[in-house]
């Protein structure tokens, strides 16, 4: 239930390298079906979960179940609070969302549980897809770190899943050693408060640049990872 955006038209995402690496590691035959819709939040894929029979249909044959959750219900917390002018209100306001998510993951994961007991279920995490261009904002990255806490817990409080962080390796993209951490606070210095406006944040994600600071994502939409990165590592 992973859409894939960015870099392909065929919204197969990561899934056609993953069965490709697979096959050349482990030398499994692998058939793959992908139910992803982008933009859908927990409670969405849930409601297909319940009621979608070719995917109900789909799940009850499967081994492994691939989950993507979380972003797009932070994505909606934080632009219902957009005009919320200090990362502490924030923080306040995303508390009671965050424990709502909680139990709508949760439903998500034994809804998935019960239409296949014995499938192993895999909760992906999420990423700050605008970390290198406010590396000093703390304000999205606690936000992630804590919904990430989130997929986490759920995880561990389920039999047979099991939670895939991808957050350092997404956010920090090609930045990923301590000295290039510390080159982009200084490159970002002008961004030096907690805070960052969520309007400058959504215009970045709407711009049509066809660069992209962070090489591990998209140029397409500034939000997904690209076919490269997926391509190269695996």
């Amino acid at each position: 239930m992973t859409q894939g955006i960015g870099y392909a038209n065929d919204h197969q995402g990561y899934l056609p390298f993953l069965k490709r690496s697979l096959n050349q590691t482990y030398y499994v035959k692998t058939k793959l079906s992908n139910f992803g819709i982008g933009g859908e939040r927990s409670d969405q894929i849930d409601k297909r979960v319940k009621q979608n029979t070719k995917l109900r249909t789909a799940m009850k044959k499967a081994d492994i179940v691939a989950i993507t959750a979380g972003g797009n219900d932070l994505l909606q917390g934080l632009e219902q609070n957009i005009l919320v002018s200090s990362d502490q209100k924030l923080e306040k306001k995303l508390e009671p969302l965050r424990t709502t998510y909680q139990q709508k993951l949760t439903k998500l994961v034994n809804d998935v549980h019960q239409v296949n007991p014995s499938a192993q279920v895999y909760v992906f995490g999420i990423y700050n897809p605008v970390y290198v261009y406010f590396t000093n904002a703390t304000m999205i990255t606690k936000a992630v770190n804590q919904w990430n806490q989130v997929n986490q817990q759920v995880a561990l409080a389920a039999k047979n899943t099991y939670f895939v962080n991808v957050n350092q390796t997404l956010s920090h993209g090609q930045y990923q050693s301590a000295s290039a951490q510390a080159k982009l606070r200084t490159q970002n210095k002008q961004n030096d408060s907690k805070y960052v406006d969520p309007v400058l944040v959504e215009k970045l994600l709407q711009s049509q640049d066809s660069s992209e600071k962070n090489a591990y994502l998209s140029t397409h939409d500034h939000f997904h990872p690209n076919k490269k990165r997926v391509s190269d590592h695996g």
